[in-house]
């Protein structure tokens, strides 16, 4: 039987924190008929003995998927996806959690009566643990977000999303988003070998010749600490992640329309690749090919947006 609304919590040694992002779905209130998919990727914690306890109080139907090999979170991500069963689907990371009970009911009534766009999310806040001081590494400083309190303030949200505006990596909580159910086979098929920025490539591809709805609240709660799965990755890996993904979005059909965003995009990812310690703790040669990388992106970008520009200022003189 098809349901409104598919929720998966995605897992992985989360035994601290996965009680308080299972309750936080248990408490919503919402007129919509949901399910929720807990996929775990072989926690060798006790995140299953807390799973099992709590799913017996559930209020509606709740489906535990154990896996016995450690996959990864795209294929984990997959796992749900594959089992959900919603016109609508949304999930958050075990150590999320969200904090509005009417989250639900605010977002699908806003997608029923809006068919024209793909998915909507909303502002978070975040908590901290980290503690950014001299002990601190620059690889933590950097990928934390201590100083920050909610992510509207260092991502300018409008209220109308738009394909640029991710490409921008302009964040969009993945507790916040929920969008419209469809096929994503071929997506994961052809990012099988991604295992950061998964939420960021997923976003990508489902807002293609579309759009997202932008509230202004914080409805759910990133928790930033130490031991969150992209903390355990440098800035260089996690960039040059970054622009793998861009890459593949270059032999889309519809960003090869944005092929100037995302020449620009890869060039910024270059940019701030080059600025950190662990960069420049590389090889001459190895530093060198980044450099020349980046200067290769931001030509190509400067050359695309300058024929859109022409583009631009002859379809106007035409009219």
């Amino acid at each position: 039987m098809s349901v409104d609304l598919s929720i998966g919590i995605i897992s992985c040694n989360h035994a601290a924190f996965i009680s308080k992002a299972i309750l936080s779905v248990f408490e919503q209130k919402t007129s919509y008929t949901i399910e929720l998919i807990i996929c775990d990727d072989a926690s060798d914690d006790n995140t299953a003995e807390v799973v099992h306890k709590l799913i017996l109080k559930s209020p509606f139907k709740t489906v535990f998927l154990e896996s016995k090999i450690r996959t990864g979170p795209l294929l984990n991500g997959l796992n749900f996806v594959q089992n959900a069963k919603g016109k609508y689907i949304c999930w958050l990371d075990a150590d999320d959690y969200w904090c509005f009970n009417e989250k639900i009911q605010k977002q699908l009534d806003f997608l029923e009566s809006n068919p024209d766009y793909k998915g909507c999310f909303h502002d978070a806040t975040i908590i901290s643990d980290i503690e950014i001081n001299e002990n601190t590494s620059e690889q933590l400083n950097v990928q934390t977000h201590g100083r920050w309190k909610r992510y509207s303030q260092f991502n300018n949200y409008q209220f109308e999303f738009y394909p640029w505006d991710v490409l921008q990596r302009k964040i969009i909580p993945t507790a916040s988003l929920i969008f419209r159910n469809e096929n994503l086979t071929a997506f994961f098929e052809k990012f099988s070998d991604i295992n950061l920025s998964v939420s960021w490539a997923l976003q990508l591809e489902l807002i293609k010749n579309s759009k997202f709805k932008y509230f202004n609240e914080e409805w759910s709660v990133y928790y930033d600490h130490a031991k969150g799965f992209s903390k355990s990755f440098d800035l260089v890996t996690f960039k040059l992640n970054n622009i793998k993904v861009l890459l593949k979005f270059l032999d889309d059909d519809y960003y090869r329309l944005l092929k100037k965003d995302v020449y620009r995009a890869i060039a910024n990812e270059y940019f701030y690749l080059l600025h950190s310690s662990e960069a420049q703790k590389r090889s001459a040669k190895e530093y060198l090919s980044y450099c020349k990388a980046y200067s290769k992106w931001s030509e190509k970008a400067t050359i695309a947006e300058t024929d859109s520009f022409k583009a631009m200022h002859k379809q106007k003189n035409k009219k």
